[in-house]
């Protein structure tokens, strides 16, 4: 019955190899059921793995046994160790069994894996096993001197078993294996151990693991304490001015106090650096300058702060690039800074150079205190012009100063400017107030437009700016004023706009002198919150005050 049963589970394996041959069940059938089965199998093409497969079933069902040893030779040389190979080799090992069972129960312990390495359990014998681990193996000591010594770094470890390393027992190799590990900068020592990594001979330097990255500001301050020379090294300062950014619940850009107080920390951190970094400290202080304009606070010890820096500028000393010790030291103003700081390049100076210079040449006997850092014509003509401008002194004593097409382009120059010191933001209880700088304008035109910006985001998909076409817009309103000023005379006047109360977005537009300037106003403002939840997009809109706007609806490529 056994061997029944043994036959009958291969001739099943033996049904199912032929399924995988996708042959017609005509030629099956005719091959079981013939009575001479050698003209059946002249069907089969030479070669074939279902030509060696029916002959060697043939020869195994009329007791050819070794027939079947000779023609597995060139079928496994020519196909390899396929199923249909596995099936005729089990179906030989179990035919084989009545002359050589040995042999069978071999093969089946092997195809099988088989082990019959049990042994009788005899209830009644005593049995000296132990009951507990010894500790003096299972010890924390024990298994971490055993992680370490299995292994050449620290692999024997897990991520949380790693803050149980004694790091003094650590080598270099094992030791940056376990820096390279980390991610986060809660490891015990951490500043110690990279330290001591750093110092290595075959070290990838500051910034060549994730790890360097992950550090806190003290921690890199820990890292600077221990190595000073960091300080120098472009990886590191690049990792600490990253971590000097406002997170993302601070809108700095817009908040004139946080971005303040976010250029006061680089320009305390950078005041560190050697002059090789004199392109980026002229950044930091060239925004610190901008913002003190905005502010209508000029400070004078930072302003020459960044004067002493050497620019290769037509209007610069040149002494003070000769004096430069190397190139790497002249101030680059194009260059790039935006990845480490989110600050855009300075590109050109000269305006606001000149707007501080007047700012403290005004009421200046002289200009000597700026000589060592800007040409004398540059000085002479900033000098004269801004007490012409404001009518000081006598004119041709200023005059003298500069070249008859100078002065002439001075007198005929046409100015329309906004003052920096005007709000970029107003509150809904606020006024609005625009003040601006006017020269040489007879006849002043002021535009007020109220844009339908629901039409305009709809059809140009883009916020609105002073840009804006104009042309064929009737103004809401319109004010002529009419001046009679010398011409050569600067002067601040102010606008006041109560008519601007209620939320929209308008377009204040100066026009005179042939020139135009335009100011954008916003009265209210949308913004919205997106989270992705199981139901899809929910999308949250508050107005201006951070309240919800529950009415709000939303607008996606055209569609409501």
């Amino acid at each position: 019955m056994t061997r029944l049963i043994v036959l009958l589970i291969c001739t099943l394996s033996v049904c199912a190899g032929l399924s995988a041959y996708g042959q017609e069940i005509g030629f099956i059938e005719d091959f079981a059921l013939a009575e001479d089965r050698t003209e059946v199998l002249k069907q089969l093409v030479p070669g074939t793995e279902e030509y060696y497969y029916f002959h060697a079933l043939h020869y195994q069902t009329s007791g050819q046994l070794e027939k079947v040893d000779e023609l597995l030779i060139p079928w496994i040389k020519r196909f390899g160790e396929t199923q249909q190979v596995n099936v005729i080799r089990n179906r030989q090992a179990l035919l084989r069994y009545n002359k050589s069972p040995d042999a069978t129960y071999r093969f089946l312990q092997d195809r099988l894996q088989l082990n019959f390495n049990h042994q009788r359990e005899i209830p009644s014998t005593e049995r000296n096993l132990p009951t507990r681990l010894d500790p003096k193996l299972i010890a924390t000591d024990v298994l971490l001197e055993s992680a370490l010594r299995r292994y050449g770094d620290t692999s024997g470890f897990g991520i949380t078993g790693l803050e149980n390393i004694d790091v003094a027992k650590l080598d270099s190799g094992r030791r940056r294996h376990l820096l390279s590990r980390l991610t986060y900068p809660d490891f015990p020592e951490l500043v110690l151990v990279i330290t001591q990594d750093l110092r290595e001979k075959d070290s990838g330097g500051f910034g060549s693991l994730q790890i360097h990255s992950a550090l806190t500001i003290d921690q890199l301050e820990g890292c600077l304490e221990s190595i000073p020379g960091l300080i120098d090294d472009s990886n590191f300062v690049n990792i600490y001015l990253g971590k000097l950014i406002p997170n993302d619940d601070v809108d700095w850009r817009a908040d004139r106090d946080a971005y303040r107080e976010y250029l006061m920390r680089l320009y305390k951190f950078t005041s560190r650096l050697n002059p090789a970094f004199n392109s980026l400290k002229a950044c930091i202080i060239y925004r610190r300058l901008e913002l003190d304009q905005r502010s209508g606070n000029y400070d004078r010890e930072l302003f020459l702060e960044y004067l002493k820096l050497p620019r290769e500028i037509g209007y610069v000393n040149p002494q003070l690039v000769k004096d430069a010790t190397s190139t790497s030291h002249v101030v680059d103003l194009s260059a790039n800074y935006q990845d480490q700081i989110q600050l855009i390049p300075i590109f050109s100076d000269e305006s606001l150079i000149a707007d501080y210079l007047h700012q403290f040449l005004q009421d200046a006997d002289g200009f000597d205190e700026f000589r060592p850092y800007i040409r004398d014509e540059f000085l002479r003509k900033q000098f004269a012009t801004v007490k012409i401008l404001n009518g000081l002194g006598n004119s041709e004593t200023w005059a003298s100063m500069l070249t008859p097409e100078d002065y002439q382009a001075l007198l005929s120059r046409v100015d329309l400017d906004f003052v920096p010191t005007n709000r970029e933001f107003f509150s809904d209880d606020d006024v609005v107030e625009i003040d601006l700088f006017s020269k040489n304008i007879e006849k002043l035109i002021v535009r007020i437009f109220e844009i339908n910006a629901f039409n305009f985001y709809r059809k140009h998909g883009q916020e609105i700016d002073t840009d804006i076409n104009l042309d064929g817009l009737v103004p809401n309103s319109e004010q002529t004023f009419a001046y009679n000023d010398d011409p050569a005379l600067r002067k601040r006047r102010s606008f006041t706009f109560d008519e601007l109360k209620r939320p929209g977005v308008y377009v204040l537009d100066f026009i005179g002198g042939g020139k135009s300037s335009r100011a954008l106003i916003r009265r209210g403002r949308l913004s919205m919150i997106a989270q992705s939840t199981v139901a899809g997009q929910q999308l949250r809109v508050y107005d201006q005050n951070r309240k919800r706007v529950n009415s709000a609806s939303v607008w996606i490529t055209g569609q409501k």
